[in-house]
């Protein structure tokens, strides 16, 4: 993994810790001391935090380094996005929805 793939791995790890916390990026910058707009563009992988913001990241997500670069449980972007997706549907498209994968799957 290169220093780019790197920190687009951990701008999607904090998108994904930050969300199950259900903190906006907006209050996690303030929470951890940082410009907003900086915040962000850690997240989309264009900076990366210092140490002293690691470690403030880590107390905010009451949890270790260790916990904070496992990229090993991020989604892939297709299955993001589909989480997305069906996250707007109502119980009648999902139910629609589940049976045409349920079809797809039977077809293997």
């Amino acid at each position: 993994m290169d220093e780019f793939e790197f920190r687009k791995s951990f701008g999607k790890r904090l998108c994904i810790i930050r969300k199950e916390k259900n903190l906006t990026q907006e209050r996690l910058a303030e929470l951890i001391e940082l410009d907003p707009q900086y915040y962000c563009k850690m997240e989309n992988g264009n900076h990366f935090p210092s140490v002293k913001t690691l470690a403030k990241i880590t107390q905010v997500f009451g949890m270790g380094p260790d916990e904070l670069f496992n990229f090993g449980s991020i989604k892939s972007d297709m299955v993001e996005k589909i989480s997305v997706k069906l996250s707007d549907l109502s119980n009648k498209e999902l139910e629609i929805v589940n049976n045409f994968i349920l079809s797809i799957i039977a077809l293997r």
